[in-house]
């Protein structure tokens, strides 16, 4: 009996992270059909060849109807057309071209030193304590700094964003949960005061993201409040949870498999593969969707106009037909051609700034800690939207 998994449930993700279950579906069939707890039937991708294809097929299969399985259906087509994410080609394409530079080489290496010290600042005083809750007391303030960093939030307000985002972001299951309504406020909060920023930088531009966007020209216009507003809040989104989960499960994983932390400590030459294997093994985004546009076959299932299709990266970044031993944690995997940040037209625009963030943890780390422990049981996320850790007890043992 192939065991089945409601891929829409959150509670099917808090317990377990669903991956045993996922895996043996894999092993049946590439893609199944499944429903949605509504009723509705979408198809979902386990498969690295068939999520492959959809993510290349750009004539048959659109994004601007939303991006993800479990989410807000209202708000996801309020924001079509208008946030990067959910807009299709041509536009999209213009769209990336405003956003893309923002993570530009040069830009990453002007953010380096500043996220350097202060992980610095944050790790050092940790490494005498017995434990310490990774998720929030280091993976979280890592992507907070640098969005502040590329929309040069003003020194005197960061403390205010991180505290709005800290709400936003924060769990609704951990044993410290934020409520569904403190992060609804949280989410309010970011827009009102990104919106007041916006205001001032029109009145006094610089060279940051939001003066960018302000000057950008897009078919023949300008991009309007409303849209730049959204598209901050998408890079917050992202940037948020993509490193937070990947840097919170990286730590665990060497807690885990000490053999690891202690072949990177040795040859810190293999900190690239490092990083990919962190990305394949993690994969924080748990499902991405397209909705079909016209009856097409995939990889020779049929798939009719107006049906979701969902691809499953944890899963599908375990492929035994791309990855050899895939359940093996292995920094010098090699090659790693994992589907974390997507691929195509929509591969993920901030893919790297999150490299970044997580080269420059593991630089710190191997500066200051000789290995890992892991102190009490993990809570995972209880989300159908992001697969990663609410809660993990680490204590780093000081070289």
């Amino acid at each position: 009996m192939i065991p089945r998994i409601n891929l829409t449930d959150p509670e099917s993700f808090a317990f377990d992270d669903g991956l045993d279950a996922m895996c043996a579906m894999q092993r049946k069939t590439p893609i199944w059909r499944m429903e949605r707890n509504d009723g509705v039937p979408f198809w979902a991708i386990f498969g690295h060849a068939e999520a492959t294809a959809m993510f290349r097929d750009r004539n048959n299969f659109t994004s601007q109807q939303g991006m993800q399985i479990g989410q807000n259906d209202s708000a996801a087509q309020a924001a079509a057309g208008k946030m990067l994410i959910v807009t299709d080609f041509p536009r999209h394409r213009i769209m990336r071209k405003i956003i893309a530079p923002l993570f530009s080489a040069a830009n990453m290496r002007r953010m380096r030193p500043s996220m350097e010290c202060m992980l610095n600042e944050v790790v050092e005083p940790m490494l005498a304590r017995s434990r310490i809750e990774f998720v929030t007391e280091i993976a979280a303030l890592l992507p907070a700094f640098a969005i502040c960093e590329i929309l040069d939030v003003p020194e005197d307000d960061r403390p205010a964003v991180l505290a709005m985002t800290r709400k936003a972001f924060g769990s609704t299951s951990s044993s410290k949960p934020v409520s569904a309504a403190e992060r609804a406020e949280g989410n309010a909060e970011i827009f009102e005061y990104f919106d007041r920023l916006l205001r001032d930088r029109k009145c006094s531009p610089g060279n940051d993201a939001i003066s960018k966007m302000i000057t950008c020209d897009v078919d023949g216009r300008q991009l309007s409040d409303d849209e730049i507003v959204l598209n901050i809040h998408g890079l917050i989104t992202g940037g948020n949870e993509t490193t937070r989960h990947a840097s919170s499960g990286a730590v665990l994983a060497f807690a885990q498999f000490p053999d690891q932390w202690q072949r990177l400590r040795a040859d810190n030459e293999l900190l690239p593969s490092t990083v990919e294997e962190i990305l394949r093994w993690t994969a924080p985004s748990l499902n991405v969707m397209r909705k079909c546009t016209q009856d097409t076959s995939l990889n020779g299932w049929d798939i009719l106009a107006g049906e979701r299709v969902t691809v499953w990266p944890p899963v599908v970044n375990r492929d035994p037909h791309v990855f050899d031993d895939p359940h093996r944690f292995d920094i010098g995997r090699s090659p790693n051609d994992h589907l974390t940040f997507g691929m195509g037209e929509h591969l993920c625009v901030g893919a790297s700034l999150a490299r970044l963030e997580i080269t420059v943890l593991l630089e710190v780390l191997l500066r200051h800690v000789a290995r890992f422990e892991q102190v009490g049981p993990v809570r995972r996320l209880r989300s159908n939207l992001m697969w990663g850790l609410d809660e993990v007890g680490i204590r780093m043992i000081a070289r």
